[in-house]
């Protein structure tokens, strides 16, 4: 009979089952990336096209040693083998190198995110890896607070209008592999 997967086995397991991030997430993520990789190589005064080698460079370096990067990590995301295996450095390296890819093409590598059920990328689908939604983003998730807890605990300054409260029992976050819903109770 076969052994039951270990814990690590298990959890790689359950990650593929998460719910896939969608195409504006993960913008945003890449967005903090480039934005973190561009200030880094303007401070080192490297040539002007050397940030595109270095974010791809950091991307595989953090997704074989983290499983994501600081963005993804900002973000909720999280990078996983679409066979449950453990992220390697040759799947991190195709999928750096097939970003390339994906950038070339207007972008369209990209694009295919919203389009695809799996919300995968072309370089998604060279390296065979999911993007996945490692918190819901509701209010009540642990991540979540630790995440935005400054807001919920102070509240919101908005110009001209004063400090509004954010109550995180209003707030109702469903998360699904295709579609996000958010609904505002009215208690």
């Amino acid at each position: 009979s076969a052994a039951a997967p270990g814990p690590t086995a298990a959890a790689a397991i359950a990650a593929t089952a998460a719910p896939r991030a969608g195409f504006w997430i993960r913008m945003g993520a890449l967005f903090i990336d480039i934005v973190l990789i561009s200030v880094i190589v303007s401070v080192l005064d490297t040539p002007d096209t050397f940030w595109i080698v270095a974010l791809a460079g950091y991307g595989a370096l953090m997704w074989k040693l983290k499983g994501t990067t600081i963005g993804g990590l900002v973000c909720g995301l999280k990078v996983v083998r679409r066979d449950g295996a453990e992220l390697n450095w040759d799947t991190a390296i195709v999928r750096a190198l097939g970003c390339f890819l994906s950038m070339v093409v207007a972008g369209l590598g990209f694009l295919w995110i919203v389009f695809d059920e799996d919300r995968q990328a072309w370089h998604d689908k060279i390296a065979g890896t999911l993007v996945v939604r490692t918190w819901s983003g509701s209010p009540t998730d642990t991540n979540f607070a630790t995440a935005f807890g400054s807001i919920i605990d102070t509240g919101i300054a908005v110009p001209g209008v004063g400090a509004s409260t954010f109550d995180p029992a209003a707030v109702d976050v469903n998360v699904h592999p295709t579609k996000r819903e958010v609904r505002f109770s009215d208690n």
